[in-house]
């Protein structure tokens, strides 16, 4: 089953441009052939489109992948239900998020959604408990311009959830992120980009930092 979803979002890609009534060549592409060919998916309520939207981030559903989130750089998240065939934007706050870094799903109950965004000038993590229908903020950072990009969730223990920011710290909350303790801070300060947790050896983690 994991193989099948592979081959068909994996062709799931990100391009960009605001949400518009349509015409720009980006948004999000959809494979249902292994890559062989491509289709557009950018159908949103009210006749708009996705078509120009810079989108982000992208987390499928690991129990159902007709269900993807998107995060994007200034129009807050998307969800579609059925595939990419059409989106829907979620009202995160009564803001809406510049930016949305990352996106992660409990393996376990995929209704438990997180997302890095920002708010203002500074980095936050918010949690859905109901399939992105309502939010609320679980972590900020405790500065104004310091940035949460990347973040990971243990498939085998879904309380425990690991973040990194733009200044080079992993945070971790092992509470379903009721709490968050540090748990790193790069040398260098380098942002960290890509946090990945070993599915057969939870207490291995890899990330990826950015060079300065």
């Amino acid at each position: 089953m994991r193989t099948l979803s592979l081959l068909i979002f994996s062709a799931l890609f990100f391009s960009a441009c605001s949400l518009s009534n349509g015409g720009a060549d980006g948004g999000i592409y959809r494979s249902d052939d292994s890559g062989k060919t491509f289709l557009q998916k950018e159908k949103v309520e009210n006749n708009k489109t996705i078509s120009g939207v810079d989108v982000l981030s992208l987390a499928v559903n690991p129990q159902n992948g007709s269900e993807i989130y998107i995060g994007t750089k200034s129009s807050g998240i998307f969800k579609s239900s059925d595939a990419g065939e059409a989106w829907k934007q979620l009202k995160v706050s009564q803001v809406t998020p510049v930016k949305v870094y990352a996106l992660a799903i409990d393996p376990n109950d995929p209704r438990m959604i997180y997302a890095a965004a920002v708010f203002g000038k500074r980095g936050i993590i918010v949690k859905s408990t109901d399939a992105g229908e309502t939010w609320k903020d679980v972590y900020s950072e405790p500065t104004g311009g310091s940035l949460v990009l990347s973040m990971s969730v243990n498939s085998q223990n879904s309380s425990e959830i690991f973040a990194g920011t733009d200044k080079g710290q992993i945070i971790f909350s092992e509470d379903a992120g009721a709490s968050w303790r540090s748990v790193y801070w790069s040398d260098s300060n380098s942002a960290i980009y890509k946090i990945a947790l070993d599915s057969v050896n939870a207490n291995v983690a890899y990330f990826i930092l950015h060079g300065k």
